[in-house]
């Protein structure tokens, strides 16, 4: 219907009772409707009918569903199955009131109901049975799927025609004719235990499928056709069928092969079967449609099967039928099905046509007419129903408080009890003998069930705002003014309280960017009258009163804070939680008086975030959850810190920008105080409370949290599962791709946080494009589950100057103790912490090459020490250049970072990865010359606009300092000038447009294509060193590389092997090997050749006749052999072709070295 939708407008609703099903839904149809028309509305565990305990939960449900769906404004609800709930977590219902939309059921048969000895004999399945029926009976229309099913609804339900429509069934589109499958006969025979040509049943196993008179049709054949045939039953029959079965069998004279009892059989491999039987038989004696009988003929098969309910239409062909209830009419269709060339020729033929009266397409252009004709016939208005906004009235005890300026005559129902209170300053209270002071109210709040008040643009409102903000009592707004600028500013008066009151209410009508708007123009009333109407005031008032409104539960909701309280307490209690209405009708249950503290609880929960869809401005929520414990001064912080300052300050037109933070128990919470303190001085905003997640809010995990997002995946599953939309900020891969350059330690707690956020991300954003490349790489290395693709981005990472001093005068202690020591040399700045990655080590050696060399230059580090670099420091602490030459500043301000931009002669980045490169945009903004190592980052940052440098050994470093100061001499040195730059304020558009669902260059889903990397840590080494993303040999015979033992489909494949020969003695071999390395699939032997250039060093093609689970690459290498290993690659290919070997000399066996 989704893929046929036309004009409609389809919106998917599934229960969130049904937490692990939701993911795999939203995945299978997301080619067919927008992820956010998938809906999950939120009910109460533990609602199977069979228990019954379970009654008010499971009522309680129902609620929550028939609200949650009234919001959306349906003018058809479609129950796709209504017979459900009796032991499952399931709820479903057609209203029993007065402007409900249309209702439609799928009617798939009521065989319970017309064979009650059968199905109905236990009373709580009779009565949850009945009670289905009834809700069956009270829909608008049935979809039956078959003619049989809509008759039978009309003779034992007496529903009227009109209301019933056939809209048929299909079979799924897996079940075709296969080409070449007789090929796989032996294999597909011996799996499931049969060596003869077989007939086929395959279905369920209760009394209505008739098996046991199958059974004794197939042991009455002539003995030359019963020897000649086994019968194979397809599926997994309950113990005691099977008993049954196997005596049966006995009895029947037949031996224990004559009757194969397949098991559970996948659909692949059930296909194959229904292609290679002789005879497919469906004895049933009651259907409502005969699925397997239509999917055998779909592939091709013969069908022969009773003559009763829905088969004659399914099947089709009178003389295909017999009767199920007699064993001997069955064995005689069974004879003439299998020695009747003519009509086994019929019934092939058959097969080929019938299937294609049966279609999804047609069911879906049936389903869709029968709404359309409904609609149209409906006497009903379907206009939307508006739940309403009042609150119901009748017989409360209400507290009124009018405005000081007028008065509006409140009127209410009969039987309602209104107390009158008011300011010193308020008119009413010398107006009205009966008018009490708001003092009172604070003192007697208990005693009344709704406050209601007059919202008008009066001064004194704030006096009624600040008295009512920390009451937990419902309250009501009577609008008699739309502006009310005025009032909300007389809360600047009251004191501290009074602001963080009106700061409270800005933020939560208009978020962080409205309160920082107001807070410039000094709380202005006519800007308040625009951020803050009367009508958003009313709505935001109950969110923004304090902490002692009421206690939260672990889930964040309220709930009752004393256990044991009276059942009235209880549920007074949970109606300050849930509108007055659904507080009502809960209460009205006749098991409400045994509801506990905890399914208050819960309903209330599940209440609030259904309430949720529709009903609030979508959420951007930016995770800052390092940033909010700790500012640590890093570069990632510093692009955290900057990204927020702009969202913050502009956020995307249509949402709110929040910022969140996850505590140690895994739950998000609002950053408020965090916000609070950086942006807003001493001003309180309401506390930190549980994010409440919606449908088509957007999370973005833009701070580093590798620690958290593993330990609590199951926070990001179950937002996913709720259509929240989850990327994340990826800076680089380096502890995975240079893991020789981490501290050991910390390489699993990032290797589980790329695993984690690739199999939970909707996208990632990466800060470059050579990031964005090698996120692809190692995602075929990785291969994370996915049915949806995983979207990639690029935001590149902005830049400020003004973030430090640049003014032309720096302080006289700072050129005296920095800058004089470099004295009129040329020098040579490095910036960044000092780290392996980083090549320090061989900047260091150069540039001792160059001294020694008489090259009078300056090098200056500026960075503090990082990790693994202990003997580095040591070395450049006790360096005789140290304080002449050669310059370390561990701690370096920014006016000093400056200077020392302004006095470099050139910037050099010798680092072997980075994941943007900030320091060449500095640098360059200063107009300094930059020498880069050639890696594809430095490329696409600086382009042509700097010098570059390969090879990782001093001299190759020390050569090209030497040219660049040639090119120096001679006027010629590249220049940074004309190199770009973004701002913050790009670079946080650059996200905004990504997560907003446009502009992603790449996306990855997995293919046939796969990597096994050197890098991948679950690969190994036995005689090799890892380094620069290789192993590389040290000199020793035996396995350079083995593993991983991934999952790879059958299939042909070319093989590409990249790596580097380091000299050119020795040898090496490769074997692909599967079931723990027992199956060999591909065994190359190689020679060294071309050395020194990473480089495809080995092809050829490998053959999996089936899927493996568990293949591994070992590759081994001689004692001199001098080899780097970096990938091995594996291409489908579509077209075979010869094995071949590129650029290598293959030697006569003898002369291998021995493995």
């Amino acid at each position: 219907m989704m893929a046929n939708a036309g004009a409609h407008d389809f919106i998917v609703v599934l229960s969130g009772m049904l937490e692990e099903e939701i993911e795999r839904i939203r995945d299978d149809i997301d080619i067919l409707i927008p992820q956010d028309r998938i809906l999950v509305w939120e009910g109460v565990d533990h609602v199977a009918a069979i228990n019954k305990e379970s009654r008010f939960r499971r009522h309680a449900a129902t609620m929550l569903r028939e609200r949650f769906i009234s919001t959306l404004h349906p003018d058809v609800v479609h129950i796709a199955s209504l017979f459900e709930g009796l032991a499952e977590n399931i709820v479903s219902s057609v209203p029993n009131s007065p402007g409900s939309p249309l209702h439609a059921i799928t009617l798939y048969d009521l065989i319970p109901l017309a064979s009650k000895a059968s199905y109905l004999g236990d009373a709580r399945i009779s009565d949850w049975y009945h009670e289905r029926i009834s809700h069956l009976m009270r829909a608008d229309m049935l979809l039956g799927i078959s003619k049989y099913t809509c008759d039978e609804a009309g003779e034992l339900l007496d529903i009227p025609a009109e209301k019933v429509f056939n809209i048929g069934g299909a079979a799924d589109p897996i079940f075709r004719m296969l080409e070449g499958v007789e090929s796989e006969r032996f294999q597909i025979s011996r799996r499931y235990g049969f060596e003869k040509p077989f007939i086929m049943y395959a279905g369920g196993f209760d009394p209505r499928k008739n098996i046991g008179e199958l059974v004794k049709a197939f042991a009455s054949l002539p003995a030359n056709i019963r020897s000649t045939y086994q019968l194979v039953i397809v599926g997994w029959p309950p113990k005691q069928e099977r008993l049954q079965l196997e005596s049966l069998i006995i009895r029947s004279g037949l031996l224990p092969n004559d009757v194969v009892f397949a098991g559970y059989v996948p659909d692949m491999d059930l296909v194959k079967l229904y292609n290679l039987c002789h005879l497919y038989v469906f004895p049933s004696l009651q259907e409502g449609f005969g699925l397997p009988a239509l999917e055998a003929m779909s592939c091709g098969a013969v069908v022969i099967g009773s003559n009763t309910t829905s088969l004659p239409e399914v099947i089709g062909f009178p003389d295909a039928l017999f009767d199920p209830r007699r064993a001997d009419s069955i064995a005689a269709k069974l004879v003439q099905a299998l020695t009747d060339q003519g009509l086994r020729e019929k019934l092939k033929a058959h097969a080929k046509s019938q299937p294609r009266k049966f279609t999804w397409q047609q069911s879906a252009a049936r389903a869709i007419e029968a709404f359309e004709s409904t609609a149209r016939k409906s006497r009903r208005q379907h206009a939307h129903h508006q739940t309403s906004t009042k609150p119901r009235v009748e017989g409360l005890v209400i507290a009124w408080l009018p405005c000081q300026s007028r008065r509006t005559d409140f009127a209410v129902a009969e039987g309602c009890e209104v107390d009158i209170f008011a300011g010193e300053s308020c008119p009413a209270l010398s107006d009205l003998p009966s008018a009490r002071s708001l003092l009172e109210l604070a003192r007697s709040i208990e005693g009344y069930d709704l406050i209601v008040v007059e919202l008008d643009d009066d001064p004194y409102i704030a006096d009624i705002l600040l008295a009512l903000h920390k009451i937990s009592s419902p309250v009501h707004f009577h609008i008699s003014a739309d502006r009310i600028g005025d009032a909300l500013r007389a809360l600047i008066q009251k004191g501290k309280a009074g602001r963080d009151l009106l700061a409270g209410i800005v933020y939560l009508v208009g978020g962080y960017a409205a309160v920082l708007r107001a807070q410039q123009v000094d709380w202005d009333s006519s800007l308040l009258s625009d951020l803050v109407p009367a009508a958003a005031l009313a709505e935001a008032f109950w969110s923004v009163k304090g902490p002692d409104s009421a206690s939260v539960d672990e889930a964040g909701i309220a709930c009752p804070d004393k256990p044991g309280r009276a059942h009235d307490e209880l549920l007074s209690s949970f109606t300050k939680t849930v509108d007055v209405d659904f507080a009502s009708g809960v209460a009205d249950l006749p098991e409400a008086e045994h509801a506990g503290d905890n399914d208050l609880a819960r309903i209330a929960q599940a209440y609030t975030r259904n309430s949720r869809v529709g009903g609030m401005r979508k959420q951007l929520l930016v995770d800052i959850s390092t940033l909010a414990v700790r500012d640590a001064g890093t570069g990632i912080q510093r692009v955290v810190r900057n990204v927020l300052n702009e969202l913050l300050r502009l956020p995307p037109e249509g949402f709110r920008v929040e910022p969140v933070f996850q505590d140690d128990t895994g739950r998000f919470r609002y950053a408020r105080s965090f916000c609070a303190t950086r942006y807003l001085g001493d001003i309180q905003l309401p506390a930190d409370d549980l994010v409440e997640f919606g449908y088509s809010d957007i999370f973005y995990g833009l701070d580093l949290t590798a620690h958290l997002v593993p330990q609590f995946r199951g926070t990001f599953d179950w937002m996913r599962q709720r259509g929240v939309e989850v990327y994340f900020l990826l800076h680089d891969l380096l502890p995975i791709l240079r893991r020789d350059c981490f501290d050991p330690a910390i390489v699993p707690t990032f290797r589980a946080w790329y695993e984690v956020t690739s199999e939970i991300a909707d996208g990632i954003v990466c800060v470059s494009h050579a990031v964005a490349a090698e996120y692809r790489d190692w995602l075929e290395v990785y291969r994370p589950l996915r049915r949806r693709p995983i979207k990639i981005g690029v935001a590149y990472s902005g830049v400020e100057f003004n973030e430090v001093r640049t003014s032309d005068t720096l302080e006289v202690n700072v050129c005296d103790a920095v800058i004089g020591p470099l004295g009129d040399r040329i020098t040579f700045l490095m910036v960044g912490t000092v780290e392996p990655r980083k090549g320090c080590s061989q900047v260091l050696l150069a540039f001792e090459w160059l001294w020694s060399r008489g090259v009078d230059v300056n090098l200056v580090w500026i960075g503090k020490q990082g990790w693994l670099v202990e003997e580095l420091i040591e070395r450049v602490r006790s360096h005789p250049e140290l304080g002449r030459r050669l310059f370390w500043l561990a701690a370096a301000a920014d006016d000093v970072l400056v200077a020392m931009y302004r006095r470099a002669s050139a910037l050099v980045m010798a680092s072997e990865g980075e994941g943007f490169g900030l320091p060449i945009i500095e640098a360059a903004h200063y107009g300094v010359p930059l020498l880069l190592r050639d890696i594809a980052v430095f490329r696409e940052v600086a382009g042509e606009h700097a010098t570059y440098f390969s090879g990782y050994d001093p001299e190759s470093l020390g050569v090209a300092v030497l040219d660049w100061l040639d090119q120096r001499k001679l006027g010629r040195v590249v220049t940074s000038d004309g190199l770009s730059w973004h701002s913050w304020r790009k670079s946080a558009d650059q996200v905004i447009d990504l997560i907003r669902g446009h502009h992603w260059p790449y996306s990855w889903m997995p293919g046939r294509r796969y990597a096994l990397a050197a890098y991948d840590v679950r690969m190994e080494s036995a005689v090799g060193d890892f380094r620069r993303e290789c192993f590389w040999s040290a000199g020793r015979q035996g396995l350079l590389a083995s593993g991983p033992g991934v999952p790879v489909s059958a299939g042909r494949y070319r093989v590409a092997l990249t790596g580097m020969w380091t000299g050119t003695n020795g040898c090496a071999w490769l074997d692909l090997v599967s079931s723990a390395g027992n199956l060999n699939h591909l065994h190359m032997e190689m020679l060294p050749c071309r050395s020194g250039e990473m480089t495809t060093i080995m092809q050829g093609y490998v053959e999996l006749e089936q899927d493996v689970d568990d293949l591994e690459l070992k590759l081994g290498v001689g004692r001199s052999t001098g080899l780097a290993f970096r990938r091995l690659e594996l291409f489908e290919e579509s077209i075979a072709q010869p094995a071949m070997v590129t650029e290598l000399a293959l030697p006569h066996p003898e002369t291998m070295e021995s493995k």
